[in-house]
């Protein structure tokens, strides 16, 4: 099995439950295959990335990283920044890697990491997100009683 883990924070160092879980699921799909990580770093990660300094991360075959990109926030754009700020060279790469040997599964770990996965066509998607942004921001908008179209805007941006 050929599976490529997109995420939008790297799985190490195991300091919290998202980055704990991410890890233990690498390493249970590398038990049947291998597993190749793409990973946007966030401004914390860019310390640990810098520790390991391009060697390798158990139990991955291959890290891909790239600094989160900063983009110009339009006003009223209908897509969450998160999804915008995921970097447009670990979109490239995931696809280059999915051409080079096609993924039979691609795990993303975050749904701005859904950026990368426009032009695989025959790969499973597993998304491995146990907070589902959308739904946490409808509940926050029910519980506030206010119901700006701002906030509308951009729950319907989240789903």
């Amino acid at each position: 099995m050929h599976v490529a883990m997109v995420t939008a924070k790297l799985p190490s160092p195991q300091e919290t439950a998202g980055r704990i879980r991410l890890s233990r699921l690498a390493r249970a799909l590398a038990r049947y295959g291998t597993v190749h990580l793409f990973a946007a770093l966030r401004p914390e990660d860019r310390a640990a990335e810098g520790r390991r300094a391009g060697e390798g991360l158990e139990p991955f075959s291959r890290v891909v990283t790239h600094a989160m990109q900063e983009r110009p926030l339009g006003r009223w754009s209908m897509i969450p920044e998160e999804y915008r700020m995921f970097p447009d060279a670990l979109v490239r790469a995931v696809a280059a890697g999915n051409e080079v040997h096609p993924f039979d599964a691609v795990v993303l770990g975050s749904v701005a990491a859904g950026r990368a996965v426009g032009g695989i066509q025959r790969a499973a998607v597993v998304l491995d997100v146990p907070r589902v942004d959308s739904v946490a921001r409808e509940w926050g908008l029910r519980g506030s009683g206010a119901r700006t179209a701002a906030r509308l805007l951009s729950l319907r941006g989240w789903r």
